[in-house]
C-alpha cells in the first residue's frame, strides 16, 4: 500500500511540475521568446512521458485494497490536471492569435499597390491592390 501512495504522490508532484511548465509557456508566449518556448515544450514533453510511465505503473498495482488512503491525492491530481487543461486552452488561444498576427503582417508586407491614386470620393481605384499573396493558406 505504501508503494501505491508513493506512486500517487510521485504523480501529484509531476502534475505540479507540469502546471508550472505550462505557466512558464504562457509567460514565454507573451514575451515572444520562441527559443525559451521551444525549450519549455521539450521539458513538458518529458514530463508528459514521465506521467505516462507513472500512470502505467499505477495501473499494474492492485487497487482493490484500501482506496480511502489515496482519495485525497487523487482529488489533488484531478484539480491540477483541470488547471493544466485550462491553461493549455489559454496558451492555444495565444498561439493562434500570434499566428494570425504573423499572417496579417506577411500579407500586409507582400501586397503590392498597382495604382496609388485615389478617386474623387476618397477611395482607392478598382485595381489598386493586388490579390496575389505570398502564402495561399494558413500554416
Amino acid at each position: 500500500m505504501e508503494n501505491l501512495i508513493d506512486m500517487f504522490q510521485m504523480q501529484l508532484n509531476k502534475y505540479k511540475e507540469l502546471e508550472k511548465s505550462v505557466d512558464r509557456q504562457m509567460e514565454l508566449l507573451i514575451k515572444l521568446d520562441d527559443a525559451g518556448f521551444q525549450k519549455e515544450i521539450q521539458a513538458t514533453e518529458t514530463l508528459m512521458y514521465e506521467l505516462s510511465r507513472v500512470g502505467r505503473e499505477i495501473d499494474k498495482i492492485d487497487l482493490t485494497h484500501d482506496k480511502a488512503a489515496i482519495v485525497g491525492l487523487n482529488k489533488q491530481i484531478q484539480m491540477i490536471a483541470a488547471a493544466v487543461r485550462k491553461k493549455n486552452a489559454y496558451n492555444q488561444v495565444l498561439v493562434q492569435k500570434r499566428m494570425h498576427f504573423i499572417q496579417f503582417n506577411v500579407n500586409a508586407a507582400t501586397s503590392t499597390i498597382a495604382d496609388s491614386s485615389y478617386s474623387s470620393v476618397g477611395s482607392a481605384g478598382e485595381h489598386s491592390v493586388s490579390k496575389i499573396k505570398m502564402f495561399d493558406q494558413s500554416i
